[in-house]
């Protein structure tokens, strides 16, 4: 290819020169640090030899810290060094307990200067944490879990142990079926007809079994002549009540939350 006569590309290919010139500058740069922090090891005195790498560790980041571990322990690995420098303060508290956030690594550093200034990273509204306050708000979930798991334990076996009807009454059973049918219209993308036939007429919303009854409802959206079939062949369970019979306004209200949600426009 012939290389047009102009001063313009003249002066990207004097920049390109100079970019590579530049990257082959860090990189000898780069080899010489490490040989540098390696030569860390020829400091006879240890107190010296680790005093110098903790300080290149925190105000020379560019440098490698195998490299430093390596000069001030003999061993390669970080985390050789991180235990020997103990850790240090940068002015940040935990946002729990008020205390000085201790730091002991490079990674720990950028990780809370960063959630400093994000948004909260706990849903206890905490962006950084020191470790024992890590560790009581873990243990204070797991016994708010621990007792959620339980009371939903013994409401499953209240409502397992009510009449069918009774069941159909309770807040349990209308979030179940709103949940069910709200799903049911993201799966579908369409109106809530018939799962058997599509039909849009009078419909009503089963169960296929009675198992985990408001945790998890086996549900199906039936119109009435598919439901009387499939009850008949004994493919619905608990007997058919008027709590099951799909309304108007809660039709209407399931698919205007749906529509407000995508923001859909109106319906025909």
């Amino acid at each position: 290819m012939d290389k047009p006569d102009c001063a313009e590309l003249e002066a990207i290919l004097a920049t390109a020169d100079e970019y590579r010139a530049t990257e082959a500058r860090l990189k000898a740069l780069k080899t010489q640090g490490s040989a540098q922090a390696q030569a860390l090891a020829g400091i006879t005195d240890k107190r010296t030899r680790l005093a110098a790498a903790t300080y290149a560790y925190w105000f020379a980041p560019e440098i490698n810290a195998s490299d430093l571990a390596f000069g001030a322990t003999g061993r390669a690995h970080p985390s050789a060094l991180n235990k020997l420098m103990g850790p240090v303060s940068i002015g940040v508290n935990c946002e729990r307990c008020d205390r000085d956030l201790p730091i002991t690594s490079r990674t720990q550093m950028k990780a809370v200067l960063d959630g400093v200034q994000g948004v909260a990273r706990f849903a206890e509204g905490y962006r950084v944490i020191c470790t024992p306050c890590r560790e009581a708000v873990l243990a204070a979930r797991d016994v708010a879990y621990r007792e959620e798991d339980r009371l939903r334990s013994e409401r499953q076996r209240v409502l397992a142990a009510m009449p069918y009807a009774d069941y159909l009454e309770t807040e349990d059973w209308r979030d179940q079926r709103d949940s069910f049918l709200s799903c049911l219209i993201d799966l579908r993308h369409t109106d809530l007809g018939c799962e058997t036939c599509g039909s849009q007429g009078h419909r009503g919303v089963f169960h296929r079994s009675l198992d985990r009854l408001g945790a998890g409802d086996d549900l199906i959206l039936l119109c009435a002549p598919c439901a009387t079939v499939l009850q008949g062949a004994g493919k619905l369970a608990g007997p058919p009540c008027e709590g099951n019979q799909l309304k108007a306004s809660t039709e209407q209200r399931i698919v205007a939350a749906h529509d407000a949600r995508y923001d859909c426009g109106p319906r025909d």
